[in-house]
């Protein structure tokens, strides 16, 4: 899984020991789940955009009442 290495240190500096139930992996799994962070994060940032364009909208719309 990503980001398993900073666990794993994280972890390991408070004496702490992680025990991995299942060690199931395949390349595609691994290779649909990097395409569904990658999916998400695109989500992210469309979402972002989105939400400044509406802001600028409403701010436009009140600069223009007063």
């Amino acid at each position: 899984r990503v980001g398993f290495e900073l666990f794993y240190y994280l972890f390991k500096k408070y004496h702490c020991e992680i025990i991995v139930m299942s060690d199931v992996g395949s390349e595609k799994l691994d290779s649909q789940e990097v395409f569904e962070e990658i999916v998400s994060l695109l989500h992210c940032y469309s979402m972002k955009m989105y939400s400044k364009r509406k802001c600028n909208k409403i701010k436009e719309v009140l600069q223009e009442e007063d």
